[in-house]
């Protein structure tokens, strides 16, 4: 590697792949830092102790030993190390290529009113909707390179509407299940549009590798067949194909530097061997992160306004089960099959709704440790033959809306609570509005009419606990976006308010969080960012 490169851009999510792969495409000679070390496919699947939603051990994609946050809940402070639970960490993916290494690979786009949720709805006492200083419009381009880059099968109709678009999806929609057959079946009583699911999965043979085998655990695992679409074998690998881009994996940046001449980072490399520390200059610094780590890195670094790590926020989720005949879930991938998209933004659930889709084929480890059914015993010749003859019959709704953010929900550093660098940790704190509640209460009178037009018996909302993690998998709003410092942490192009060099390219420059999985915003939005940077290099 050099000592000097056009760029550097700290992480190889979404968000940093599409940024390597813009600049280099426009010349720019690159350097891609990745916490982890680089791991085989192989080495992240098939382990469902080890997976990432049901982890009984600790994650494989998760960050290990040192590397612990503080969560605060109330009055109480919690540390939680980098090797537990991947809920309460608030755990993506510690991987190349990010999240979506190992996501279900739902490839929604935004509607346009989830990118003016404040004009649209007004902003409830104590939280901080904002509209996005971009409109559906000027995303519309971004979003097709997206799709087409990415790869994603779909399919027009009561799913995209309300989306207009200016192209297809270069590969068909998954096949069918039971499942979709039932569901859609359902909806159609109800009179309602469906579809299936848009998914950045090869439905057919797709940039060189093969189409999806229908195994059913892609959340949370890699593809045993390299079938699923991310940022590890798309962007991340055309920036290093093109000769511009260096990669340097199992190396931590833990400095961002700006100047008016130039910026630089700090980097720990060799993490997991015998680190050294680096020095490394640029012309800009990209940090692409995620929605912890990118306010993380940027307040050690002493970077930024006061909204820096400010408005924290995911998705609400609720699940609604119950019991049918024939089994529909045959264990039959990639998981999510069908939703409808006629709740959101639609009235019939406050704050903008959300999507409804079939819940996917439970983990025999997921229905072990958490019986779908009420009564049934968590041990024993009771529970042995439930999960015989019971769990196939079980069959639910997912329903995921907007969260409504606030100010208060925030990354902040931990102080006393140190990384193995010696550098604090994140200290996550998140608040629930009653506002969120409202919208998870609407998605499940829905999906209960969903399930019970579908002839399900014995539906019922499963009840989890009264606040979400602090930062989960669709975490946003960290380093919103925005036409003022005033009111946001970075300008419309992704530029950190206050410095000259220093770029972020990720789920924390999202105002709010739409109705749907936010991946293909997060890389039709890295395509805008990018693009918009070449075309104002900092001199």
């Amino acid at each position: 590697m050099a000592a000097r490169y056009d760029a550097i851009i700290v992480g190889t999510g979404p968000g940093g792949g599409v940024a390597a792969q813009v600049l280099t495409e426009a010349g720019r000679r690159v350097l891609l830092v990745e916490r982890a070390p680089l791991l085989p496919n192989s080495a992240l699947r098939g382990d469902h102790l080890h997976g990432k939603r049901n982890a009984v051990y600790w994650p494989t994609v998760g960050p290990g030993q040192g590397h612990p946050r503080l969560i605060r809940a109330g009055d109480h402070d919690e540390v939680v190390d980098g090797t537990g639970d991947a809920g309460p960490y608030g755990l993506n993916a510690d991987v190349l290529g990010g999240g979506t290494r190992v996501w279900q690979g739902m490839s929604w786009r935004f509607l346009p009113e989830d990118f003016a949720m404040a004009s649209e709805y007004g902003n409830p006492e104590g939280a901080s909707l904002a509209d996005w200083p971009v409109d559906y419009d000027e995303m519309e381009p971004h979003y097709t390179r997206a799709e087409w880059e990415l790869g994603v099968a779909g399919e027009t109709g009561a799913l995209t509407r309300r989306t207009p678009r200016s192209a297809g999806y270069p590969m068909p929609a998954m096949g069918t299940e039971p499942a979709r057959e039932l569901l859609s079946r359902a909806a159609e009583r109800l009179g309602w549009g469906w579809g299936p699911i848009p998914l950045a999965i090869n439905s057919v043979p797709h940039d060189g590798r093969p189409a999806c085998v229908r195994c059913p655990q892609c959340v949370g695992h890699a593809c045993p067949v390299d079938a699923k679409n991310g940022a590890h074998n798309t962007f991340v690998a055309r920036a290093v194909a093109s000769g511009g881009c260096d990669l340097l994996v199992d190396a931590e940046v833990i400095e961002v530097r700006d100047g008016p001449s130039g910026a630089g980072v700090t980097i720990m490399a060799d993490t997991s061997g015998e680190p050294v520390t680096l020095t490394v200059s640029a012309d800009v610094v990209v940090v692409a992160a995620g929605a912890v780590e990118t306010p993380r890195l940027l307040l050690a670094s002493g970077i930024g306004n006061d909204h820096v790590g400010r408005h924290l926020h995911d998705h609400r989720f609720t699940t609604i089960v119950g019991m049918v005949d024939e089994p529909v879930k045959p264990f039959i991938g990639p998981g999510h099959s069908i939703a409808t998209l006629d709740h959101v933004h639609a009235g019939s659930i406050p704050w903008g709704g959300g999507v409804l889709v079939d819940l996917m084929g439970l983990l025999p480890l997921t229905s072990a440790m958490a019986p779908a059914n009420e009564g049934v015993p968590a041990w024993g010749a009771g529970h042995k033959q439930w999960m015989r003859d019971g769990r196939a019959h079980v069959f639910g709704v997912f329903g995921m809306g907007q969260e409504i953010p606030m100010p208060v929900s925030r990354v902040t550093l931990a102080g006393q609570v140190r990384d193995r660098w010696g550098r604090p940790g994140a200290a996550l704190r998140k608040n629930v509005h009653a506002a969120s509640r409202l919208v998870e209460d609407g998605m499940a009178v829905e999906g209960a009419r969903w399930l019970d037009a579908a002839g399900a018996r014995a539906v019922r909302r499963l009840s989890g606990p009264a606040t979400a993690s602090a930062a989960g998998e669709h975490s946003c709003g960290t380093m919103r976006m925005g036409d003022s410092p005033e009111h946001s942490a970075t300008d419309a192009g992704g530029r950190v308010h206050g410095t000259r060099r220093i770029y972020v390219c990720d789920s924390s420059l999202h105002p709010t969080n739409g109705s749907v999985n936010p991946t293909l915003t997060i890389v039709a939005n890295a395509f805008r960012v990018s693009q918009r940077l070449v075309e104002a290099w900092p001199r």
